[in-house]
């Protein structure tokens, strides 16, 4: 038998072997969740399972909770079958195992009382939760709704408002972790310190992402209304940041790591010293993004690039705002410079050469299709079709604009297809 022959029959019976040995296994079967059927929070042996009793069963495996589903070594998940407020009496124990906790087919509302933080994440664990909402959490020190140490944290279609730390981070803050928001929503939080809505502290070098979220409203009473970056590398992508403020820099966003932004609109935030929209010292790439309407009662509206930060500015709108020019370079790198209108620039400290800087006639903010709020551009704008279709195909914005929607689109009626400026593309009359 020739050698080619025999290569053959030999994989003919393995294939044989591998097929049948599948067909009799028994089926991976997933570790049963342990259903919160109770909205108490009190450790009790009424038969039933709260949230407090199925923490707790999921990080001690070994004695579950009466009532509770036994937890596993390897990690858990928790559900629930009830919907309602659940109003904390203390802060919920520390979570010490993979864990998660997901509400869907619920509404499930998690209160602090305005009086403890509602969740710690334990070092080196993930923590994923969807479908919930966390409200009124407090600390005197980072983190008023969740507060992760070298953990990871993944937030899902969850609603975080008036969470209050009088550290870091009125909603959520990590140190030396990950991070991962999607589909969420984060309003009138508050920090004494940094990051009104979010704040990341030391963490390794390693990305972090936040996708089709809106951060509304929330306030530091230092830097980053919105968030605060104090290092790691951020991917932000489809976001909306409004009406956020901070009593000294950055009323959107603080940063001191590596962000890079694309699609996302920052309207109407405000910072009372410098960058309205963005402050920036380190390393900032924005993609076809809007910034609109964004106020600094010093410099820098919508971005103020500062010191030893890094500009990256492509296809991008910023204009509108009514103090401190919308985009100012303090001593700052602007290492890309392509196919942005800027509409208002001081004559030294620009953010390079504008291709254009006329007013971009946008809509005021709306839902105008897609995860999160957009301003959209207005016909006769001449941010219609003058991006670089290059920028738009490249990596984050993928030929998609904020809303989801493709581009480029010919919006101008020139049988040409040229993506527009900024995170909004005209789909046409």
């Amino acid at each position: 038998m020739n050698r080619p022959l025999r290569l053959s029959l030999k994989l003919t019976i393995v294939l044989v072997l591998v097929l049948t040995v599948s067909a009799y296994a028994p089926a991976y079967a997933a570790p049963p969740a342990i259903v919160v059927n109770s909205l108490e929070d009190e450790l009790n042996y009424d038969g039933k399972c709260n949230l407090r009793e199925a923490i707790r069963s999921a990080n001690n495996v070994s004695q579950p909770w009466p009532g509770c589903t036994q937890g596993q070594v390897g990690g858990n998940s928790i559900t629930f079958s009830v919907s309602g407020d659940i109003k904390l009496t203390d802060t919920l124990p520390t979570i010490t195992r993979n864990l998660e906790i997901k509400a869907y087919g619920q509404d499930v509302r998690i209160s602090g009382q305005k009086q403890f933080r509602v969740m710690t994440v334990s070092t080196s664990i993930t923590l994923a939760i969807g479908n919930l909402t966390i409200s009124d959490g407090f600390t005197t020190g980072d983190g008023g709704g969740i507060f992760v140490s070298a953990g990871t944290l993944k937030v899902a279609d969850s609603t975080f408002f008036n969470n209050v730390a009088e550290g870091d981070g009125g909603a959520i803050h990590t140190v030396g972790g990950q991070f991962w928001i999607t589909d969420s929503t984060f309003y009138d939080n508050t920090a004494d310190g940094q990051g009104g809505g979010i704040s990341v502290g030391p963490s390794p070098f390693v990305t972090s992402k936040i996708e089709d979220s809106t951060f509304s409203d929330n306030h530091a009473h230092d830097d980053g209304g919105g968030m605060a970056i104090l290092s790691g590398v951020i991917r932000m992508t489809n976001n909306t940041l409004a009406g956020n403020t901070a009593a000294d820099l950055g009323g959107g966003i603080y940063n001191l790591g590596v962000l890079k932004s694309a699609n996302n609109t920052f309207s109407n935030n405000r910072a009372s010293d410098r960058g309205g929209g963005i402050w920036n010292l380190d390393a900032l790439t924005i993609k076809s993004s809007t910034f609109s309407g964004n106020y600094a009662g010093n410099s820098g509206g919508g971005i103020y690039n500062h010191g030893n930060g890094v500009l990256r500015l492509m296809n991008t709108i910023l204009a509108n705002s009514p103090s401190g020019y919308d985009c100012f370079n303090s001593f700052g790198t602007i290492a890309v410079d392509i196919h942005n209108l800027i509409e208002s620039s001081p004559t030294s400290n620009s953010c390079g050469s504008p291709m254009l800087t006329a007013d971009p006639m946008l809509g005021p903010l709306a839902d105008n299709g897609g995860p999160t709020m957009t301003h959209a551009i207005q016909p006769g704008s001449l941010a219609l079709d003058a991006g670089h279709n290059g920028r738009c195909a490249s990596n984050l914005v993928s030929n998609k604009d904020q809303r989801g929607e493709v581009r480029p689109i010919d919006g101008d009626g020139d049988q040409v297809a040229t993506c527009d400026i900024g995170a909004f593309e005209y789909q046409g009359p």
